[in-house]
């Protein structure tokens, strides 16, 4: 999401890592329903996935056919205006973070720590009470999802309110936010299609919480956007991914992700170094 518009200033990671379960021996030919040889475990998880997708859609056709993702039915006409005016308010103060920009969710143990060692949390890439998750106001209910897996797992986060596409009226409203596209950007890897002004919404506000990082001096982050799901033991497991990582000069370590090229090469049990990745729905990264 968001890879063909820059800001300012850049942030490029040097390398990527991604926690995955473990595999057997990578592919080594194509096959005609696995042109990418991604490994069976992948392909199977890919598969459930898009297959939960269409019935899902199937079941709500009508809700899809009317746009209804767009906004929450619990909310008022009354209630959905006063969020459009905030949310262009919101689109004009990127890429800052202001304080009714950031909500506080504490539901886990203060301090946090995900490492079990005390000395070198930090160095490990511990994101500590650095856990941020980006979310659209006009949707309280994905929130609310949001927030029950956290407290689930004794998670706290700071809920951040995501710049929404939708509060884009031209091009020049992202223009004159210093957002243009990259030169000569044709679109995703596996398609050619231009971004939407969701994309560019999504990209503007993981971009404000890398600019929130570097002002404030925060090594490492953990960012969510508001559809993930945790696994049981999320803060043990995520604390062991870190161990094994230790050794990896890594900037961005993918907690979910869609692999739609096989990993370059298998680190430990649990981490990869990937191959081409989409997807940005948790990830921790380090500046």
């Amino acid at each position: 999401k968001g890879h063909g518009w820059s800001g300012r200033p850049a942030l490029l990671p040097a390398c990527r890592a991604a926690a995955s379960p473990p595999s057997g021996p990578p592919a080594t030919a194509s096959k005609p329903d696995n042109p990418r040889n991604l490994d069976e475990r992948t392909v199977v998880l890919h598969q459930k996935y898009h297959d939960g997708t269409l019935a899902y859609v199937a079941q709500n056709l009508q809700w899809v056919e009317q746009k209804g993702y767009e906004w929450d039915g619990i909310l008022s006409a009354e209630e959905q205006d006063g969020i459009r005016r905030s949310a262009r308010a919101r689109l004009f103060r990127w890429p800052q973070l202001h304080a009714e920009d950031v909500h506080d969710a504490l539901l886990g143990p203060q301090p946090q720590r995900f490492c079990s060692v005390r000395d070198g949390a930090s160095s490990l890439g511990d994101p500590l009470d650095n856990v941020f998750v980006i979310s659209l106001p006009r949707r309280p209910t994905k929130l609310r999802h949001a927030l029950h897996q956290l407290l689930a797992q004794g998670v706290s986060a700071k809920i951040v309110d995501a710049v929404d596409g939708d509060a884009i009226e031209c091009q020049e409203d992202i223009y004159s936010q210093g957002v243009l596209p990259l030169p000569a950007y044709q679109g995703h890897k596996n398609h050619d299609m231009s971004l939407t002004t969701g994309e560019v919404g999504c990209f503007m506000s993981h971009y404000a919480i890398w600019h929130h990082m570097v002002e404030n001096n925060i090594e490492s982050a953990l960012i969510f956007e508001d559809d993930f799901d945790l696994q049981e033991d999320f803060r043990h497991r995520l604390g062991q991914y870190l161990e094994e990582a230790r050794e990896e000069s890594w900037n961005l370590l993918y907690l979910g992700r869609s692999p739609v090229e096989t990993d370059i090469r298998r680190i430990s049990e649990h981490i990869v170094e990937p191959g081409y990745t989409l997807w940005t729905v948790g990830y921790l990264i380090r500046v």
